[in-house]
């Protein structure tokens, strides 16, 4: 009977010491040293470059043109809503002709007999029939080998390719790694079709 009182005695202090309120929380500590800085980890590897896009490369094509002593200048007009003025104003212009088969840049300078010089300029338009449209206005013009007027034979190119080439697409400079001399790599440098 002793042990049993002792047991409930000792269940009773238990119970009343669970019950017994909280006390209020109190002051934080304060913070102790800092330790000692960490060792840097190694630098990653560096990824490999990707390949160059053509997103925002601009790419016109025109037909057949051909050049007489009487006719040496064709323009080619963009619409100023597909390349807008200050996208003109900061991009790259390339432009090539195919004449006989191949690719040539433009300007240039071709030694086919007779040779002769070719050369563009661009400038704005406004045409106001049947609606005002604003253009940019590539005009080529062929010229005789020392650059005087045209006075040889006819010449016929089969088509005509403008690019408009955003700096944001090449490093700022016309030596950026490729020749834009060369269609093909060109072509290929801005992933776009050879033909």
């Amino acid at each position: 009977m002793k042990k049993l009182m002792i047991i409930v005695c000792a269940v009773a202090i238990t119970a009343l010491m669970g019950c017994g309120k909280d006390g209020d929380t109190g002051p934080q500590g304060e913070q102790g040293p800092q330790g000692p800085a960490g060792t840097n980890g190694t630098n990653g590897v560096n990824g490999t470059n990707g390949t160059n896009g053509n997103a925002n490369v601009k790419l016109f094509m025109f037909g057949p043109t051909t050049f007489t002593s009487t006719s040496t200048s064709e323009n080619y007009d963009i619409n100023k809503l597909f390349v807008p003025q200050n996208m003109m104003d900061s991009s790259m212009t390339l432009v090539y002709v195919n004449h006989a088969g191949y690719w040539v840049p433009v300007p240039g300078s071709y030694s086919t007999v007779p040779s002769f010089q070719l050369n563009y300029t661009i400038s704005s338009v406004t045409t106001v029939s049947p609606f005002i449209q604003n253009w940019h206005r590539f005009c080529i013009t062929i010229f005789d080998s020392d650059f005087s007027p045209y006075s040889s034979v006819n010449r016929t190119f089969d088509k005509t390719k403008i690019l408009i080439v955003p700096a944001s697409n090449y490093t700022g400079n016309r030596h950026s790694g490729v020749n834009f001399n060369n269609y093909e790599a060109t072509m290929k440098h801005f992933g776009l079709p050879l033909d």
